[in-house]
């Protein structure tokens, strides 16, 4: 069985939970309970994987200004 190359760069709309945590810059216990939070975890059977769409939504409604 062949180990599956890890996907470094964001251009994949469904995310790791390490992935995600790489990219918001969070730790990945705290990605996680805020991903859930905010509806950006997608389950296929026993893999959870995170939606970036919906994680930068969030990110944007932040915004302070």
């Amino acid at each position: 069985m062949q180990k599956r190359k890890a996907v470094d760069s964001f251009e994949t709309r469904l995310m790791s939970r390490e992935q995600g945590a790489s990219y918001t810059g969070l730790g990945r216990t705290r990605f996680t309970d805020w991903a859930r939070s905010i509806g950006a975890e997608r389950r296929f059977g026993r893999r959870v994987l995170f939606d970036r769409q919906v994680i930068d939504e969030a990110l944007n409604a932040m915004r302070v200004g």
